[in-house]
């Protein structure tokens, strides 16, 4: 007979606790990778590729191509990989990172000085 109503009062007690337990917000996820904006984009270093100059880079990894003498290659800041600007231009547009290495690529804005 003492069993029945503790069992009834640790049920009126738990429920709340279960409802407010699913009903709390799930953590959130991993943020999207956001692209850059254009202007950061076309601020990024672009150079013309010399086989005989540069030995650092010999092919695109995006698309896979080998780089030859004339291209135009974009070289991200930092960690210093290269690709073709059509490549990595594309690339930047829904990512913020190198597509190689996953580092960040940050862009430095101009301030002006008050």
């Amino acid at each position: 007979m003492i069993i029945r109503p503790i069992l009834w009062l640790a049920s009126r007690l738990c429920r709340p606790m279960a409802r407010a337990r699913l009903s709390s917000p799930q953590p959130p996820g991993p943020l999207p990778n956001q692209g850059l904006h254009e202007r950061n984009i076309r601020a990024l270093p672009r150079v013309s590729y010399n086989a005989a100059g540069d030995a650092r880079f010999t092919e695109c990894a995006i698309c896979l191509m080998d780089f030859v003498d004339g291209d135009v290659i974009r070289v991200l800041p930092y960690c210093g990989h290269g690709y073709h600007v059509s490549c990595v231009d594309r690339w930047l547009k829904c990512h913020s990172s190198c597509p190689s290495c996953r580092g960040t690529v940050a862009i430095m804005e101009e301030r002006c000085p008050k």
